[in-house]
């Protein structure tokens, strides 16, 4: 069932760990193989967990064994609300919910949040008095993606062509939350009256850095908007700025590091575009073996074959669709891009040179992922997989734990209260506070 939660536990948000725009959203190929590879990874990879949790206060926040619980009281779920609407011809089956995105109006504002989902509206929620719907809008297509930034809702979806009959296309709507009742604006890839559209298919992941907008699309294209206070009659607009392609999935992550876009995509691979250079990809990191530096030019056996075939090594990169990036800086580790994939592993790379430095299998695929800390302010990595787990794993190493240490796992067959689809979506929010969406 598609619903999201918000669990209570032992974390505190990270104001030092940053997260990248845009998520996986499980479309196509992640839906088609939920059934296979994933279910063969599935063994005692995760291992043990340093934190035993109490299925009956993890489910529902009390225990009637009380202080003689043999089991930890730390995370228990707060709140699970039913977002979408029923799919077509299946009363029992709901449409996916697809993003998660928090705003507070004003510093000492209620929490409040964005939801998107396939059924075709966004939403919003207040935290206040309990979860109560305060907002629905219909965007006649399945919604990707939402995110808030500079107080500004922006939404990635598809919607039927008003210039090309029988087609959908991918959209970009951003609403001045300031002014919810004005026009949105609409992110257009060339002349309103000849293109009034952002891609060519959905739009699943967005990005704002300072007055430039990211987008990816379904169509394996990432296009990049500036904010011109001159478009609208003086009101502002984003302008198309640039075009990236060299994907050939769908695009799932967007980050921006140090003058440098990274991008990931179904097709597998993570791709490093330069904004000094005019967006040239200057990088691509793939599972493809590559060959031994120097064997370029190695002869050629009598069978036609390359002798330095014979010396290639495998990529570092993930061997199926990558699904989510994030950012994690720290005064002493330094600066990393942590990304996750349906091949089950979760990769952490050196931000200034790409260099791979460790990777963490997790058993099965992971869909989503993000950052907080615990009351010791040490760095969590909370991890959204396809069959509905939530893992908590420690950044660094501590007295306790080593780098990537698991800590703990939400899994509805233990736990009580992990999800029984695939985790689109985490989102980190207030201290002690996490929020996940589902199929």
């Amino acid at each position: 069932m598609p619903t999201y939660r918000g669990g209570g536990g032992g974390g505190r948000h990270g104001g030092r760990s940053g997260g990248g725009g845009g998520r996986s959203r499980g479309r196509g190929s992640y839906q088609n193989q939920r059934g296979q590879h994933q279910n063969q990874q599935r063994s005692n990879v995760l291992g043990h967990t340093l934190v035993k949790l109490c299925r009956e206060f993890a489910s529902s926040g009390s225990c009637s064994r009380g202080n003689n619980c043999a089991w930890q009281h730390v995370i228990h779920n707060v709140s699970s609300i039913q977002n979408s609407n029923p799919q077509r011809n299946n009363s029992s089956k709901f449409q996916p919910t697809s993003d998660i995105a928090l705003w507070m109006e004003k510093p000492d504002s209620p929490l409040k949040l964005f939801t998107s989902s396939y059924d075709g509206c966004w939403r919003l929620y207040n935290t206040a008095n309990g979860f109560q719907k305060e907002v629905e809008h219909n965007m006649n297509g399945k919604v990707f993606t939402v995110m808030v930034k500079h107080n500004f809702l922006f939404c990635g979806f598809e919607a039927p062509s008003v210039k090309i009959p029988n087609q959908m296309v991918g959209m970009i709507f951003a609403w001045n939350l300031n002014n919810p009742g004005d026009v949105p604006m609409e992110l257009h890839m060339g002349r309103s009256d000849l293109m009034p559209y952002a891609h060519a298919k959905g739009v699943g992941a967005l990005l704002i850095h300072e007055d430039v907008c990211f987008s990816g699309g379904l169509d394996a294209m990432i296009r990049i908007w500036k904010f011109d206070n001159s478009l609208n009659n003086g009101k502002g607009g984003f302008k198309f700025l640039s075009l990236c392609a060299g994907h050939v999935g769908e695009v799932t992550g967007l980050l921006f590091l140090n003058g440098l876009l990274w991008s990931s995509s179904t097709d597998g691979t993570i791709r490093l575009w330069d904004s000094n250079d005019k967006w040239e990809c200057k990088h691509l990191i793939t599972s493809a073996a590559a060959a031994v530096p120097g064997s370029a030019l190695s002869p050629v056996h009598q069978n036609g074959t390359a002798a330095h075939e014979q010396q290639q090594q495998k990529g570092p990169g993930h061997t199926d669709a990558v699904t989510s990036l994030i950012h994690f800086q720290n005064e002493q580790a330094g600066s990393y891009v942590i990304s996750s994939s349906l091949d089950g592993n979760v990769k952490v790379w050196n931000s200034t040179n790409g260099e791979c430095v460790s990777t963490t299998p997790n058993g099965e695929g992971i869909l989503s992922m993000a950052l907080t800390t615990d009351l010791k302010g040490h760095p969590i990595l909370i991890c959204g997989s396809i069959q509905g787990k939530i893992i908590f794993r420690s950044v660094l190493e501590t007295a306790k734990t080593k780098p990537m240490c698991l800590t703990t796992l939400l899994d509805s067959s233990y736990s009580g209260c992990g999800h029984n689809g695939p985790v689109k979506r985490i989102v980190a929010g207030p201290p002690g506070t996490n929020y996940s969406s589902t199929f």
